[in-house]
């Protein structure tokens, strides 16, 4: 064994793409980026804007967050079946 696999070196931990968390969820990579957009220790990198274009964020997503974000979902109380609403019916 390595002398850095000693040391939980969090630079060494494994990083996905916003596609790659996309794929592995089945959701869309916009959805991803709202869900890890703000989330602590995802690394952010602005990519340089071209003229009359947005700027684009590049995120990359630490194992250790995208495990905490699907534990964190999965305590979410399940929504069941909603009704719809009737108007005026009481």
């Amino acid at each position: 064994m390595s002398t850095i696999a000693q040391f939980d070196v969090p630079a060494l931990e494994q990083h996905f793409t916003v596609q790659q968390v996309a794929e592995a969820w089945g959701l869309s990579e916009a959805s991803i980026r709202r869900m890890f957009g703000e989330q602590p220790g995802v690394l952010r990198k602005a990519a340089p804007t071209v003229s009359g274009k947005r700027r684009r964020v590049l995120l990359r997503i630490p194992a250790s967050v995208v495990a905490r974000v699907h534990d964190d979902l999965e305590r979410m109380p399940a929504l069941g079946k909603v009704q719809p609403l009737r108007r005026g019916v009481k």
